[in-house]
């Protein structure tokens, strides 16, 4: 019987993976995935003077799938949230990451940041909390300060590995941590959460985030599925806060193996020994066939 067995060595504390096939030319039998959805945007301040909270990164889900022979998985990737609105959700086959959370803004009332694959950070003056994460996925945001004006600062958005600050008076929250990995080939930070906006000191994002800014328009985030910065506004002015980035599919396996039977709407690469499949945003049609 041809295929592969694997075996698991533990010794030393650690976790070693050993792949052992007749040299056959089949597919492995597992698939190393990263699923990243669409990070959120960082908010503004509306009618007020105040802060509003950093984008939630995109959730993200990382492991090996169990391949099933002829069957067809379907990729979607979702895109960035604009300023004030949730990031779309990715799918890999059965696995589904959701979109960041959007970052809360300044209004009376409810200044919440939205919850998503990591949760948005709150706005400044209200009882709003930072968005949550989905379990597995991603962090919390963080809260907003309760002040206005010269003590207005917003909550930090969720990243993939930590939630997001809160913000300390008027000191915007820092956004949460991304996962590094090295799917790609190179090491790549995926899914930081954006820094809230702040009367006196801007919070700072994740890596590849929005981090805050003060009196102007929003920073975005720049890499996959991170979350935009939020924005302190003074009330006569208006700057829309950070839009997020797109999310990313990446599957890789051995190069020793075959290719897979179709490929649709993405690139292939062939890095350290494993073949890449990546799928980005406007990727039609996409999935892969096994």
């Amino acid at each position: 019987m041809s295929g592969i067995r694997t075996t698991v060595n533990r010794s030393k504390g650690r976790l070693t993976r050993y792949f052992n096939t007749r040299d056959t030319g089949n597919l492995w039998d597992e698939v190393e995935y990263l699923i990243v959805a669409g990070g959120g945007g960082g908010n503004e301040s509306v009618n007020n003077s105040g802060a509003g909270g950093g984008g939630g990164g995109g959730g993200v889900l990382t492991g090996f799938l169990n391949i099933i022979a002829g069957h067809q998985y379907d990729v979607v990737v979702g895109n960035k949230g604009a300023s004030g609105s949730n990031g779309e959700n990715s799918t890999f086959g059965p696995f589904t990451t959701i979109g960041g959370g959007a970052g809360g803004w300044t209004v009376t009332g409810d200044t919440a940041g939205m919850p998503g694959g990591s949760g948005g950070g709150a706005g400044s003056g209200g009882t709003g909390a930072g968005g949550l994460g989905t379990s597995g996925q991603g962090g919390n945001g963080g809260a907003g300060s309760s002040g206005t004006g010269s003590t207005a600062g917003g909550g930090g958005g969720g990243g993939a590995t930590a939630a997001g600050q809160a913000a300390s008076s008027a000191k915007g929250g820092n956004g949460g941590a991304g996962l590094t990995s090295l799917i790609s080939g190179v090491s790549d930070v995926y899914g930081s959460g954006g820094g809230g906006g702040g009367y006196t000191t801007q919070g700072v994002a994740g890596s590849g985030g929005g981090n805050g800014r003060k009196q102007g328009a929003g920073y975005a985030g720049t890499k996959y599925g991170a979350g935009g910065g939020g924005v302190y506004t003074i009330s006569t002015d208006s700057y829309l806060g950070g839009v997020g980035h797109e999310g990313i599919v990446i599957l890789r396996f051995p190069n020793r193996y075959r290719d897979p039977g179709s490929f649709d709407s993405g690139a292939k690469t062939v890095v350290g020994g494993y073949k890449i499949f990546t799928w980005l945003i406007g990727s039609v049609g996409a999935g892969i066939k096994f």
